[in-house]
């Protein structure tokens, strides 16, 4: 990751300022051939406003891959035209945008299923995402006043998976807190 205007590094994750501070991850959504895959962050803090913890968009055609809070709402995607709502403000959990491969797109928070879309794949942003703003066609747009302690993109996963997952991140984020964490 490529850190813009140095966010705050400490044991319990990155903090971005909601002004300048960001994370370029390198990797664009597109960089594979699939439209079934996932991502998403691990939110440990969470400022009241508009910002997005990870995203990419293309503008033009418009693909949006992203986790975002915009007016006390969350929106999400994964490879489509718009961004669903999910009513409520981004809180501190973890969140799992996920895509099945076929029509069905979901919204995870801390492995629960919490929002279901089912729209075909548009397509698939070709700019990085960035941790703490979104990557709007080469632009940082909607940065995010938050704490991210863990992100992760890949394929897409099942219900199970994304619990194995959440429950990995959790147990792996206590252990670093405690610090028991084996060098």
């Amino acid at each position: 990751i490529t850190w813009a205007n140095s966010p705050t590094h400490s044991a319990t994750g990155v903090a971005f300022d909601g002004s300048t501070e960001y994370g370029d991850t390198g990797y664009a959504p597109d960089d594979g051939t699939q439209d079934d895959h996932s991502y998403g962050v691990n939110v440990s803090g969470y400022s009241a406003g508009d910002g997005t913890t990870i995203g990419a968009r293309t503008s033009s055609p418009n693909y949006y891959n992203c986790i975002t809070e915009y007016s006390g709402d969350t929106y999400w995607s994964v490879n489509n035209a718009s961004g669903f709502n999910f009513s409520g403000a981004l809180t501190t959990g973890h969140y799992i945008a996920n895509r099945d491969g076929s029509s069905t797109s979901n919204l995870y928070k801390d492995a629960v299923d919490v929002s279901t879309q089912d729209v075909a794949s548009t397509g698939q942003s070709i700019y990085n995402y960035y941790l703490g703003a979104q990557n709007d066609s080469g632009s940082v747009t909607f940065l995010a006043d938050c704490t991210i302690d863990f992100a992760h993109m890949g394929d897409s996963l099942t219900a199970n998976e994304a619990q194995d997952l959440n429950d990995a991140i959790t147990k792996y984020n206590q252990t670093v807190l405690a610090g028991t964490l084996d060098a």
